[in-house]
């Protein structure tokens, strides 16, 4: 049985119809893609123009009847509230899953602390005699993106949407468990967007968007060299294949960097500082591509920043990371 996945990319929509194949690896069934305006500042740049390329892939891929689907929602389009809790109790007592149900109160736990001992991951099955600390991470998605994708699904074969973060689907996609546990950081790259989160096991623990992706470097390069969008681009692109550091274009891209870095770098300030001491990741397939960004944003960080690949085929092209994220994370929950 296949699954319908609806992946925003930077520039291109596409619908995936995938089925689980061996060794955790998916094969679609179908897949198409079609050009839309993208989303900018965190909203779409044209909301009429998603129904019409809705109904273009379903068509494409073939769905003749009414379909479920699973909807990958950017990160710009998420927040992260975390937020501590405590309860204190008057004699010892198990920790039931009922008992961290009730006192979660629909929130996930980033960690849990027993009487003030070390963080937890998971409390059930521990007894408490004074008191339960957690940490609790509330996600949200914006609900006028939501209501915007779903009227663009109206009409259309493609049903019940089931909403899903694509950042929560990287994280689990590209990142170990043992060092999700251990909390990291991860920098996902999309074309007019940059994300940064905390990870904590299978939660995240903090969000932050900053609307600077590879469309604002290339408008730079529009701008200064006076081309056009699609010029630029492509004078971008040969640029990172030749990578010439004393070019007026490489200056362009260092002070875009910069900026980018140093606001990558209050954010995670706004986190939590004491995240500068975990490992950082970067993924997506955008920014990550430019000669040096990396090492070009770990300086301005002041960390080490390693790179992130499909661990399948170890690719990094842009937006396919986070796609098969998505898609994998869909077919395996």
């Amino acid at each position: 049985m296949s699954t319908a996945v609806l992946f925003f990319g930077g520039e291109k929509i596409s619908l995936t119809l995938a089925r689980r194949s061996v060794n955790g690896t998916y094969t679609a069934k179908a897949r198409m893609e079609v050009p839309y305006s993208g989303i900018i500042h965190g909203g779409f740049v044209d909301n009429t123009e998603l129904h019409d390329a809705i109904a273009i892939l379903a068509s494409k891929v073939g769905l003749r009847r009414s379909t479920s689907v699973v909807v990958g929602i950017p990160p710009c389009f998420c927040h992260v509230d975390v937020k501590d809790a405590e309860r204190h109790f008057t004699k010892p007592t198990k920790i039931t899953p009922q008992l961290l149900e009730n006192f979660l109160h629909g929130g996930h736990a980033v960690y849990y602390k027993i009487d003030g001992g070390n963080a937890l991951l998971d409390a059930a099955g521990y007894t408490v005699n004074r008191t339960l600390h957690a940490q609790v991470s509330r996600f949200a998605m914006s609900e006028q993106a939501l209501l915007q994708i779903t009227e663009a699904l109206q009409g259309t074969p493609l049903k019940k949407p089931i909403f899903v973060p694509t950042m929560l689907a990287e994280a689990a996609y590209l990142l170990p468990e043992h060092i999700r546990d251990r909390t990291c950081v991860l920098i996902s790259c999309g074309m007019t967007y940059t994300s940064i989160a905390a990870v904590v096991g299978d939660q995240l623990g903090g969000l932050e968007t900053i609307h600077m992706g590879m469309a604002h470097f290339i408008n730079d390069i529009s701008v200064v060299l006076k081309e056009n969008y699609s010029a630029a681009k492509l004078h971008m692109q040969r640029h990172c294949e030749k990578h010439n550091p004393t070019t007026a274009t490489a200056s362009i891209i260092a002070a875009r960097l910069e900026e980018l870095g140093e606001q990558l770098y209050n954010a995670v300030i706004r986190m939590d500082k004491r995240l500068l001491k975990r490992p950082f990741f970067i993924c997506g397939g955008n920014i990550d591509i430019v000669p040096n960004a990396r090492e070009f944003l770990g300086k301005v960080l002041d960390v080490a920043i390693s790179q992130c690949v499909c661990p399948y085929n170890e690719t990094n092209h842009a937006d396919q990371v986070s796609r098969d994220a998505l898609i994998s994370l869909a077919l395996h929950n």
